[in-house]
């Protein structure tokens, strides 16, 4: 493997001017902030919503297991979004790998369609009263809001040409180059 030259550093404003005149970048962008601003809101809302009406049940269940009520529900919180996080990441990279050669478009399916299927099942999942059911259910809008991490993280680097790739799928704050990186 080449070694990354000072001459051949490309600066990350003209990655970036390539990327903001791309519509496609835009949609990603957008769809992403708003993917991670739902994933944020249900999380914080999640762990109230199950104090307030199950509290007699995570009070027994957390006490069987002697943790607070706060641990067990972050701990059963937790595993549902790691489950989700991990069968979403990998189901829309696998999607993208799978039908994005033959249309494109796929980048952008399965993370606009999915959350979709995954909000009736979060208003389901408050709405009946076994918090075992409710959790277990968190684990499908989990995968819907971690969905995108494969069609986002793979299909921008594809908007740029190949020399910009590696600097357009990292955190535009960072420099790269030899020794550079911060």
């Amino acid at each position: 493997a080449a070694i990354a030259l000072p001459s051949n550093y490309l600066p990350v404003g003209q990655v970036l001017k390539v990327l903001f005149n791309k519509p496609t970048f835009w949609f990603f962008s957008f769809g992403a902030a708003f993917a991670a601003t739902v994933s944020y809101a249900h999380s914080f809302y999640l762990t109230s919503f199950f104090l307030r009406n199950y509290f007699p049940e995570v009070t027994a269940a957390s006490s069987g297991i002697g943790m607070t009520q706060l641990g067990y529900l972050g701990l059963f919180m937790g595993l549902a979004a790691g489950i989700g996080g991990v069968i979403g990441s990998w189901l829309g990279g696998w999607w993208c790998d799978r039908f994005g050669p033959k249309d494109l478009r796929h980048f952008v399916l399965l993370p606009l369609v999915f959350p979709f299927i995954g909000l009736p099942v979060f208003w389901y999942l408050i709405s009946i009263n076994d918090i075992w059911l409710a959790m277990g259910l968190l684990i499908i809008p989990n995968i819907g809001v971690a969905i995108w991490y494969g069609p986002v993280y793979g299909g921008v680097p594809g908007l740029v040409p190949p020399a910009m790739r590696a600097t357009a799928a990292t955190r535009p704050g960072w420099r790269i180059g030899p020794n550079t990186m911060s």
